[in-house]
């Protein structure tokens, strides 16, 4: 952690322990200066369309890097704050920060600005990708220990897979706003507040501050004598600054300087729509190729191998019989539920996950509608259809129409996930590279129990 500096005005919120309506004031404060600098790149990232920037594509549909190493760049040893540590961004999201050091190395040599300011002389990398399927990892082993702590608490003992989706269902769907703020899939999680910009591969931090001192930010940042230059700089080279975070900075990939360079690795990529074809694919069609495998993993971590069970006898009596839960291998499980029965489930979870403006007739038909889907095609345009509605305004007519043109579908989902795609792109927790910072990908191959296979952390790739 960065050592402090001195205070430069009590008027600005220094942690998050003021009372309440201090604290408000002292934000309010603090943004007003910063949109006072009236650069339009300077981002307030927690509000309105760049809330899921880097998360969502155009129809608001969940998004994540594809896999393979040439998307990525990792950033040379003399970039890095801490060299012992490695950080990558998207490849051209790093040619534009090297190409942004290299105009700091020169502004110091002429002398257009000071050579000591600890950030912002001679910046450094703190932060960069993280994997979203770390992060959700790391989040649903705490989100499955608190559901299994729900099943304790409540005694509830299951004998199958039917009676654990029973019970699960009521408890994430009961919990009202809980699961909107605290999702189960890994889809409502990108797009949660929980999710952080960093999965995108376009942010990059140059300092380790505390996000909640804003008296540090004014004083590092804002009162650098060399803070005009970095603005004029990240400007330059296709870079936002997040407004409550100036260390962070995040590639507008709206701008022509930025899909410029995004062109370079892939020819055509020279508009938002295409650089994000180009670069990124949908969030939600691998998580649900390996949802069995994380429903059936959570079902052994909650089922008892064995249990008693009072039962009412025809004498009035009651008898303890011991019951034992029954097990299931993978294959098991696909003969005993059919496709049609994760589908349902899956697009329920999301439905509750997601402020949707259908009644429950209306969210019921379209589950069957998607169901229709599945069974004309397979699962894929059916996830594709229900994703495609769920995160974009329809109406309800329109929702119905757009779902039933399943030649359209098919053309869109493989428009979306091309053919030029090569398999091994598919985005698994051991296909990306391997970068050694926390939350990085190396630590896949370490999360055991995370998303997928029952026995780890190993995703399988959509069929």
């Amino acid at each position: 952690m960065a050592p402090r500096t001195r205070s430069t005005s009590r008027s600005y919120a220094e942690s998050n322990h003021d009372g309440t309506r201090q604290l408000f004031y002292k934000r309010l404060l603090y943004k007003e200066r910063m949109k006072a600098i009236g650069r339009p790149h300077i981002v307030d990232f927690y509000f309105g369309e760049k809330l899921l920037f880097g998360r969502v594509d155009r129809y608001y549909t969940p998004m994540i890097l594809k896999s393979t190493n040439t998307v990525f760049n990792k950033f040379n040893t003399s970039m890095i704050a801490t060299p012992d540590r490695s950080f990558a961004a998207v490849n051209f999201v790093a040619d534009a920060f090297k190409d942004m050091l290299t105009s700091f190395q020169k502004a110091v040599m002429t002398k257009q600005i000071r050579p000591d300011d600890q950030f912002l002389s001679a910046p450094k990398v703190y932060k960069a990708f993280e994997s979203p399927i770390v992060k959700y990892n790391d989040y649903s082993k705490k989100y499955h220990s608190a559901l299994k702590t729900q099943f304790q608490k409540r005694n509830i003992s299951v004998k199958n897979f039917s009676e654990f989706v029973t019970h699960m269902k009521n408890i994430i769907i009961e919990s009202g706003e809980g699961v909107r703020r605290y999702p189960f899939t890994m889809p409502a999680y990108i797009k949660s507040g929980l999710c952080p910009i960093s999965v995108s591969g376009l942010a990059i931090e140059i300092a380790d501050m505390e996000c909640g001192n804003d008296d540090d930010k004014i004083a590092r940042f804002v009162n650098s004598a060399n803070w005009e230059f970095y603005l004029n700089t990240c400007n330059d080279n296709g870079f936002m600054i997040d407004m409550n975070a100036p260390w962070r900075i995040v590639a507008d990939i709206d701008t022509p300087v930025m899909q410029a360079r995004a062109a370079a690795y892939s020819p055509g990529a020279t508009s938002t729509t295409a650089l994000i074809s180009a670069f990124y694919r949908n969030g939600y069609g691998t998580y649900y190729a390996n949802f069995k495998a994380i429903l059936l993993k959570l079902y052994n971590e909650i089922r008892k191998p064995q249990f008693i069970e009072p039962v009412d006898c025809k004498n009035g009596t009651t008898i303890n019989t011991e019951v034992y839960s029954r097990v299931y291998t993978g294959d098991q499980l696909a003969e005993a539920f059919p496709e049609e029965y994760f589908l349902r489930l899956y697009c329920e979870i999301r439905l509750a996950e997601e402020e949707s403006p259908y009644t429950e007739q209306q969210q019921k038909s379209l589950i069957n509608e998607a169901v229709s889907l599945l069974h004309a095609t397979d699962h894929r345009p059916a996830v594709f259809a229900f994703e495609r509605i769920l995160n974009k305004t329809f109406d309800y007519r329109g929702s119905i129409s757009y779902i039933s043109n399943s030649k359209k579908l098919i053309e869109e989902e493989h428009a979306l996930n091309r053919a030029d795609t090569p398999r091994s792109e598919i985005p698994t927790a051991h296909e990306y590279p391997t970068f050694d910072a926390p939350g990085s990908l190396d630590q896949e191959r370490a999360n055991e129990g995370g998303m997928g296979h029952p026995g780890g952390g190993r995703w399988v790739g959509e069929k």
